[in-house]
């Protein structure tokens, strides 16, 4: 039964498909059971989410510029792959020092003033917030991405020329 969010309705006709199809596959799909969840997310859980988001657009941010910097030519977009899963990873296991520069960066982005101070301190942190092995993982994905890439040039170049 194909679904689409934009013409969903959740009306007797779709419901006694849905049942149906529970039936016909002799298993618990929960289709036509009303759940005792919500659906809607609550405000507490979004507002923890959007900063999430915000904080990690911020980072993001942060580690496409260092990377950028470093010159990495194509392997930088593998080493952002990696740098990102990392730094999700780390937000996970801060210490209050670094939950505390993130919440106050937060703050600071949502000010409208010019100054941005934690802004200029957010280099070092994400140096910091990283460690010395996830460095040299993210600058192996960078390395093996350029390695790869030169591989494929070559070979392609030997199987043209024969």
């Amino acid at each position: 039964m194909p679904f689409d969010w934009e013409t969903f309705t959740y009306d007797r006709d779709w419901l006694q498909t849905a049942v149906q199809m529970e039936e016909a596959c002799e298993q618990d799909l929960q289709i036509g059971v009303q759940t005792f969840r919500p659906l809607a997310i609550e405000p507490t859980q979004l507002q923890t989410q959007l900063k999430r988001v915000k904080l990690l657009s911020i980072l993001f941010g942060e580690l496409r510029h260092l990377l950028e910097r470093a010159d990495l030519g194509s392997g930088t977009e593998a080493a952002l792959v990696q740098g990102r899963q990392f730094i999700q990873a780390r937000l996970s296991q801060l210490s209050l020092e670094q939950q505390e520069f993130f919440e106050a960066l937060l703050a600071e982005a949502e000010a409208n003033s010019a100054e941005k101070p934690l802004r200029s301190q957010l280099h070092q942190m994400l140096c910091s917030l990283l460690t010395e092995s996830d460095w040299h993982e993210i600058a192996q994905a960078a390395m093996t991405s350029i390695q790869a890439r030169l591989l494929q040039q070559i070979i392609g170049q030997q199987v043209l020329s024969n």
